[in-house]
């Protein structure tokens, strides 16, 4: 994709096989089994996933054997052309900007994501405008609020270095020369969801992935 920001490029130019393996390839963990059992308890008939990567979740319709249209957004190119020659229904876009139409599935989903990107607005925004029902989104790290968040940022900063702060979105960490981690604040993205036409809660899984489900208020 022309223009992609530099923090947004190491998964396409940069990624090795095996890191594409160890991180992404693991349908089976907390927050993907999580997120099946939840869409089969809502009986949700379709999910657009936003970052998908290489569609972990979609395997595991399939090999679950559930039968839940599955749409998939993802701005690595590589990524994209491996959802294409799967036959999947996918769309090169960021999160920020999809190029999907309104209300599009029932529930969107976007996962170990936003915690790559430099603020949260503009995704959850392009969240709620594709998902008819319901958002959910998981983060890998904890809020910088958090008495967890805090420790590992001091850690980080140390290790790798600040590569942005705001106080209403939180502290950026240069991870690498083409991607970030960001720590945000709990209290800010709190702040921007009372803002909305929303309903929301936060659940924290056994490996301390934080999940935000996010209701629009109208639907339900």
């Amino acid at each position: 994709m022309k223009n992609t920001k530099q923090h947004l490029t190491f998964w396409q130019s940069d990624i090795t096989k095996n890191q594409i393996k160890n991180w992404f390839d693991k349908p089976y963990n907390y927050i993907n089994i999580y997120v099946h059992e939840y869409m089969l308890k809502n009986e949700y008939k379709s999910v657009i996933d936003c970052g998908g990567g290489v569609w972990t979740q979609e395997k595991l319709l399939k090999e679950k054997k559930i039968d839940i249209n599955y749409v998939g957004t993802e701005i690595t190119k590589k990524f994209v052309d491996i959802g294409i020659e799967k036959g999947l229904e996918i769309y090169h876009c960021p999160t920020q900007n999809m190029t999907v139409p309104d209300n599009y599935c029932e529930i969107a989903i976007c996962l170990a994501v936003l915690n790559h990107q430099v603020e949260f607005v503009h995704t959850i925004s392009e969240l709620l405008r594709v998902a008819e029902k319901e958002v959910l989104i998981s983060f890998f790290k904890p809020f910088l609020d958090d008495r967890n968040g805090i420790k590992e940022v001091k850690h980080c900063i140390e290790k790798f270095g600040v590569a942005g702060f705001d106080k209403n979105i939180g502290i950026s960490i240069k991870r690498h020369n083409k991607y970030i981690y960001t720590f945000f604040s709990k209290r800010a993205i709190e702040e921007y969801l009372k803002s909305l036409k929303v309903d929301y809660y936060f659940k924290v899984l056994k490996d301390d992935t934080i999940v935000l489900h996010i209701f629009k208020r109208e639907n339900k």
